[in-house]
Order: C-alpha cells, then sequence, then structure tokens
C-alpha cells in the first residue's frame, strides 16, 4: 500500500533510519515524505492530507491520537569559543542576556523554549528568527548567539566539536 508521513524538520535527523526499518519489513509499500514545519503539519492533519504526522506535540482542537515513541530533548548550543563554554555552573539566568537563534514563533521548539523560560521569570532574546534548525546550527557556530535545538539535530556537530551542549542547570 501507501503511507504518506508528514514530519518535523527535527523528525528528518532520526525518521529515515525508522522508515528504513520499515522498508525492510514492507518493500514493496510506497512512502511519501514531507518534512515541514509545525504550521504546515497542522494544516496537513487539518485538511487530512497525510496518514501520519510525525511532530513534537499535536495541536490541540483536532480528534487525533497522540502517541510518544522517543524523547525530544531540547538543548542550549553554543560556539565552543563562546565564554559560557569555560563556565561552571550556568544559571538559567545567567542566559538572559544573551541573544538567542531562533525558530519562527510558531514552531514547536520556540514554543516549548519561551514556555520554559516564561516558567522561570526569564525573557528568551530573540536575536535572530530562523525557520530551520540547520540555520540556527550554522549561526550558532557563526558566534551570532546561541541557540535551543532538539539533541537529535546536532549528533554530527557534536562529534566534530563545532558545537558544545552548554550544562545549564534547571
Amino acid at each position: 500500500g501507501r503511507l504518506h508521513l508528514t514530519m518535523a524538520s527535527t523528525a528528518n535527523y532520526f525518521a529515515p533510519q525508522l522508515i528504513a526499518s520499515f522498508k525492510r519489513k514492507f518493500p514493496r509499500a510506497e512512502i511519501t515524505l514531507d518534512v515541514t514545519n509545525r504550521s504546515g503539519l497542522v494544516e496537513a492533519v487539518e485538511h487530512n492530507n497525510t496518514d501520519m504526522a510525525i511532530m513534537g506535540k499535536p495541536p490541540k482542537g483536532h480528534q487525533l491520537v497522540g502517541i510518544p515513541f522517543m524523547d525530544n530533548p531540547l538543548v542550549v548550543i553554543a560556539a565552543p569559543s563562546h565564554p559560557l563554554v569555560r563556565q561552571q555552573p550556568i544559571l538559567l539566568s545567567d542566559l538572559a542576556d544573551e541573544p538567542f537563534i531562533v525558530r519562527e514563533a510558531a514552531s514547536g521548539t520556540r514554543i516549548a523554549a519561551e514556555k520554559f523560560f516564561n516558567r522561570h521569570n526569564i525573557e528568551l532574546i530573540a536575536g535572530m528568527e530562523m525557520n530551520r534548525s540547520e540555520a540556527i546550527k550554522q549561526a550558532v557556530m557563526a558566534e551570532l548567539g546561541l541557540g535551543i535545538v532538539s539533541l537529535h539535530t546536532i549528533e554530527v556537530e557534536l562529534e566534530l566539536q563545532r558545537l558544545v551542549v552548554l550544562q545549564v542547570e534547571d
């Protein structure tokens, strides 16, 4: 049969391995894959244009079944030369004056980060807004600010020591 998947750009870092496993079990399955941002996912679900959506958090107000299947830890990243890399401990308040390279306002990552910072009475300073994790990683490596991304998206950059995960308390 056919399977149409729509997934958040973050899922692009792990979903191909899941799809490959599925294809080994069902080699004749035809798979269509759309990679988009949260608003594109919500639109695909609202218009019934996909069989399955892979996203961080299902939108409210829809008759959907959400099945959690893995964690999606969000981390603060920095260029290896950033002064906070050498600081221990790093308090959440230490990030209050730092400019962040952030996802667009409707992104699940941005929503989660802003909720977290708001819960701790800290304003997330958006120094620059981008619509892809890849763009954020490149901007952080260029020392334009800190970033908040899914840990799933930075495996290669960590291995090559092009990015550092800041060990921020809380």
